[in-house]
Protein backbone atom coordinates (compact mmCIF):
# COMPACT_ATOMS: atom_id res chain seq x y z
CA UNK A 1 0.00 0.00 0.00
CA UNK A 2 2.93 2.33 0.56
CA UNK A 3 4.78 1.09 -2.54
CA UNK A 4 7.24 -1.03 -0.61
CA UNK A 5 7.45 -4.81 -0.66
CA UNK A 6 6.64 -6.81 2.42
CA UNK A 7 9.90 -8.25 3.65
CA UNK A 8 9.50 -11.63 5.31
CA UNK A 9 11.13 -12.26 8.65
CA UNK A 10 14.56 -13.86 8.53
CA UNK A 11 14.19 -17.67 8.43
CA UNK A 12 15.77 -19.46 11.37
CA UNK A 13 19.37 -20.48 10.75
CA UNK A 14 19.68 -18.49 7.51
CA UNK A 15 21.19 -15.09 6.89
CA UNK A 16 19.29 -12.70 4.65
CA UNK A 17 21.31 -9.95 3.00
CA UNK A 18 20.10 -6.38 3.34
CA UNK A 19 21.07 -5.69 -0.30
CA UNK A 20 20.25 -7.16 -3.70
CA UNK A 21 22.68 -7.26 -6.60
CA UNK A 22 20.74 -6.74 -9.82
CA UNK A 23 21.94 -7.03 -13.41
CA UNK A 24 19.90 -5.30 -16.12
CA UNK A 25 20.65 -6.15 -19.77
CA UNK A 26 19.51 -3.77 -22.49
CA UNK A 27 20.79 -3.78 -26.10
CA UNK A 28 23.55 -6.24 -25.09
CA UNK A 29 24.79 -3.82 -22.41
CA UNK A 30 24.87 -4.94 -18.79
CA UNK A 31 24.22 -2.45 -16.00
CA UNK A 32 24.70 -3.56 -12.41
CA UNK A 33 22.92 -2.15 -9.37
CA UNK A 34 23.25 -2.86 -5.67
CA UNK A 35 20.04 -1.83 -3.94
CA UNK A 36 18.42 -2.28 -0.57
CA UNK A 37 15.56 -4.76 -0.33
CA UNK A 38 13.25 -1.87 0.55
CA UNK A 39 14.10 0.23 -2.52
CA UNK A 40 11.09 1.08 -4.65
CA UNK A 41 11.41 -0.41 -8.16
CA UNK A 42 10.67 2.95 -9.80
CA UNK A 43 13.85 4.37 -8.28
CA UNK A 44 15.88 1.56 -9.88
CA UNK A 45 14.16 2.05 -13.24
CA UNK A 46 14.79 5.82 -13.15
CA UNK A 47 18.49 5.26 -12.38
CA UNK A 48 18.75 2.76 -15.24
CA UNK A 49 17.11 5.15 -17.71
CA UNK A 50 19.39 7.98 -16.62
CA UNK A 51 22.51 5.85 -17.12
CA UNK A 52 21.34 4.69 -20.55
CA UNK A 53 20.07 8.08 -21.68
CA UNK A 54 16.59 6.62 -22.19
CA UNK A 55 13.41 8.43 -21.24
Amino acid sequence: ENGRPDIPKEPEGQLVSEHLNIKVTYDNNDVFFKIKRTTILKKLMDAFCERQGVR
